[in-house]
């Protein structure tokens, strides 16, 4: 006990899943020591925040990024060009400018040459700026006195082949960053309370492990789910790889949730509407008897997925066609009881020739995706109905196998039993004949170049995997993105695989893509350690890149009002627009639409904006002239 691993230790993974596992081990670790979290922690002290000189003193940095920028941008030139540049008092170069030693040199940079704004050019904000930042607020500068040029994505990989352009480009994106970076004004966050209590969307495996988590971290949690009982797909019988039940790990779970004294569960309930932002949500949901709200500091979202019901193949019409679920429901069965050499299975368990077809839509009505998990559950389905049926012919039509990781073993176990797999294009699908004396299916195997007609007893079609139903609607009143297929969107798929873009709100489970039961489990303690990380704090900061009113523009056109996605403006007595700084979220786009310009985004004023566009698009010499 009290011992976790996670990532490449536990078996082969790309960065995401290591990412995940990573922060799963840390949720599992949290709720172990939650009643003394943060009691050893010493907050961070910062010197004050130095006065600003009115004449802008600007150190920039260039990064090397390794060869990554180097191979292509000339630095040294770049570099030569900045210290010709207005404002620019210090011009250094680093190998990468993200290092903690790089870091260092900045801060010792400001305190030598009294630099009042800083420039990094090198990688993308999105990843690098808070990193930035945190080093302007340990030197005593406001940490929105920082501009980046990512010279990086927008230069060296888009331009690699030509590196003049590249370097050209990256000068007008110094030049810009520069310029703009002159007219930066210090701006100010302020604390605000917030709630400590969680809602989890969804009571499927990756629901009830993320609030029982959560849970036993110490904070209270609120489980909301569509259907009567617990479960999820954990409902339909379901086939582990390791031999486990998946009956009795979906009862442990559920008695678990239901007697945690910090989870109330919501069971025939969804979600109609949600307001607020990180740290104050307040959410609606309606059940049997009525409505009611949630009040809460984070959101999970794990709504899970559904099988696409196949009816073309013939599910409704034909007992000998059924689905991948309940083949796994007489697979398990058979292997149970041992139905076969009692001699008392019914017929269409003693099936002795089953063609499964993986990969079978609906692709007629969207693009092709992989499920994921089909290959895994349809190979080892397979192998159980082969060891309770010796005798069966058991094949298995794919566009491609994807048992990936240790996976890998039960498709060379269940080669080895005797299941045959065929390999078809996917211009080419299997063809399907019922008849009543029989079914066969015709497939062009791609290994052997012809055509293979197989009869078959039982036919079992392994559909898509889509999203949860009500999955769309979630992104309407959260205001959270989806992929084409429909599964929700992460905020960056390695750095924030557990995380949406808006603050609060995290994902995991089939509601982010078709998963195995692990990776689901570990997807789950990923969103409630991201979540505890968030709900443990005492209050929030506000504030910096909000939108702020000027009273006497605004004519109350109401325009602002109509377009927020954050319910984040009111309008006072006066019939003036008031901005909530903790519900803005910077998007910009009311002050884009106002037509008074009363509407001014903080940290990206109209002044501060014109200026890096006259200046990027200018020729770099008069860049800056006026």
């Amino acid at each position: 006990p009290g011992v976790f691993v996670a990532g490449g230790f536990r078996g082969p993974k790309d960065i995401p899943d290591s990412v995940v596992e990573g922060s799963a081990a840390a949720a599992a670790a949290l709720a172990l020591v939650g009643a003394s979290r943060g009691t050893q922690v010493i907050p961070k002290a910062y010197p004050p925040e130095m006065a600003l000189d009115p004449e802008p003193r600007i150190g920039v940095f260039i990064c090397h990024c390794g060869s990554n920028i180097a191979g292509v941008v000339d630095v040294g030139g770049l570099a030569a060009f900045a210290r010709t540049l207005p404002g620019v008092a210090v011009v250094e170069t680093t190998l990468y400018t993200c290092s903690t030693d790089s870091l260092g040199r900045i801060k010792q940079a400001i305190a030598e040459h009294h630099l009042n704004r800083v420039v990094v050019a090198s990688c993308t904000p999105r990843t690098h700026e808070p990193i930035f930042r945190e080093a302007l607020r340990e030197a005593g500068l406001n940490p929105y006195l920082f501009e980046m040029a990512n010279i990086r994505d927008q230069c060296s990989w888009v331009h690699g082949g030509d590196p003049s352009a590249a370097t050209e480009k990256a000068r007008a994106l110094l030049a810009g960053a520069v310029v703009r970076a002159a007219r930066l004004e210090p701006l100010q966050r302020v604390p605000v309370p917030m709630r400590h209590d969680a809602l989890v969307i969804g009571g499927g495996i990756a629901g009830m492990t993320a609030a029982l988590n959560l849970a036993e971290q110490g904070f209270p949690v609120t489980l909301v789910e569509r259907e009567a009982v617990l479960g999820g797909r954990l409902r339909m019988p379901l086939l582990l790889p390791d031999g486990s039940s998946a009956r009795d790990a979906r009862e442990t779970i559920a008695a678990r949730v239901a007697a945690h004294p910090n989870v109330q569960v919501l069971t025939s309930h969804r979600v109609t509407g949600s307001r607020g932002t990180v740290g104050n949500f307040e959410t609606t949901v309606a059940g049997p008897d009525g409505e009611r709200i949630v009040r809460h500091g984070a959101t999970i979202v794990a709504t899970g997925l559904r099988e696409w019901h196949p009816a073309p193949y013939g599910i409704d019409e034909d007992p000998r066609v059924i689905t991948l679920a309940a083949f796994e429901a007489r697979a398990m069965a058979d292997a149970a009881t041992g139905s076969a050499q009692a001699g008392t299975s019914p017929p269409a368990r003693r099936a002795s020739s089953v063609v499964m077809l993986l990969c079978a839509g609906p692709w007629d009505r969207m693009p092709f995706y992989c499920s994921r998990t089909c290959c895994t559950q349809s190979l080892l389905a397979a192998l159980t109905y082969k060891r309770a049926h010796a005798d069966a012919a058991v094949t298995v039509l794919v566009r491609e196998v994807r048992t990936y990781g240790r996976a890998e073993e039960i498709y060379t176990e269940a080669r080895r039993a005797g299941v045959m797999v065929f390999r078809y294009a996917p211009d080419a699908a299997p063809q399907v004949q019922r008849a009543p004396e029989g079914i066969t299916v015709t497939v062009r195997d791609q290994s052997l170049g012809e055509e293979v007609h197989l009869p078959a007893d039982l036919l079992v079609i392994s559909p898509a995997q889509l999203p949860a139903e009500g999955a769309a609607e979630l992104c309407t009143i959260f205001k959270i993105p989806a992929t084409a297929e429909g599964f929700f969107l992460e905020a960056h798929v390695k750095l924030r695989p557990a995380d949406f873009a808006s603050e609060g709100l995290f994902l995991c489970g089939g509601a982010h893509y078709p998963k195995p039961l692990g990776e689901a489990i570990a997807g789950a303690l990923a969103a409630a350690a991201r979540a505890g990380t968030l709900l443990w704090r005492e209050s929030l900061e506000v504030g910096g890149v909000v939108a702020l009113v000027d009273r006497d523009r605004c004519t109350t056109c109401l325009t602002c009002l109509r377009l927020c996605a954050y319910d984040a403006i009111t309008f006072d007595a006066d019939g003036i627009a008031v901005v909530d700084p903790a519900r803005c979220q910077g998007c910009g786009l009311c002050v884009a639409a106002c037509p008074g310009n009363a509407l001014t985004l903080g940290h990206y004023t109209r002044e501060q904006m014109l200026a890096k566009i006259t200046a990027l698009l200018a020729p770099q010499e008069t860049a800056y002239a006026g």
